[in-house]
């Protein structure tokens, strides 16, 4: 038996060092089940996998934040030389974005990137939970974010890049509720586990 998440997959500027996030993995608290049991151990490390994913989710959504802030303005600029310059600009904020997820350890990284790779849950029960991949690559793979190839030289061009970006706000918003979903549901097993440890 298999339990699928459901669904494709606010925000902050704050900057998440690589290192941080790998401490927080290793040293996140377990609600004193650690060591008890390797299925009750399993749900935890989930747990933990699905806090730093919603926290990373948020921080890839501030980043977009700052490419659609960008377009916005080259919405309004009549000059091309300086519309030019802000397409640099953004190419610079989405290769930050790239880094940002390719820093990430695993396996967050193995969740939020192509090609995706679902962590199943082992269940008391004797089933599972999958939990589902969201990849939030900006390429084509991934959120599909429209580049400014043509130096945001038309407004067309400014246009298709900002209706990308609001199509990536919808699902990453959706990818963060799903995870905080599949966070809730373990969390549930094991208080239920907690209550009922024969279950």
């Amino acid at each position: 038996m298999v339990f699928a998440s459901r669904g494709s997959r606010s925000s902050t500027d704050t900057k998440v060092e690589p290192s941080s996030i790998a401490r927080a993995l290793r040293q996140a608290p377990r609600d004193n089940v650690k060591g008890t049991d390797p299925c009750l151990d399993g749900m935890v490390e989930a747990i933990e996998t699905l806090s730093v994913v919603v926290s990373t989710l948020s921080d890839l959504r501030a980043q977009l934040g700052k490419m659609a802030e960008t377009s916005i303005a080259a919405s309004a600029e009549p000059d091309l030389g300086l519309r030019a310059l802000m397409a640099e600009d953004f190419d610079d904020l989405r290769d930050q974005y790239d880094r940002l997820l390719a820093d990430m350890p695993d396996p967050v990284k193995g969740l939020l990137t192509a090609p995706g790779e679902p962590i199943r849950v082992a269940l008391k029960t004797g089933g599972q939970y999958f939990i589902a991949p969201f990849i939030a690559n900006p390429g084509e793979i991934g959120l599909n974010v429209a580049p400014p190839n043509g130096a945001f030289a038309s407004h067309r061009e400014v246009a298709t890049t900002l209706r990308s970006l609001d199509d990536a706000f919808a699902k990453v918003d959706e990818a963060i509720q799903t995870f905080k979903k599949d966070r809730a549901f373990i969390k549930q097993r094991i208080d239920r586990l907690q209550l009922h440890p024969k279950d």
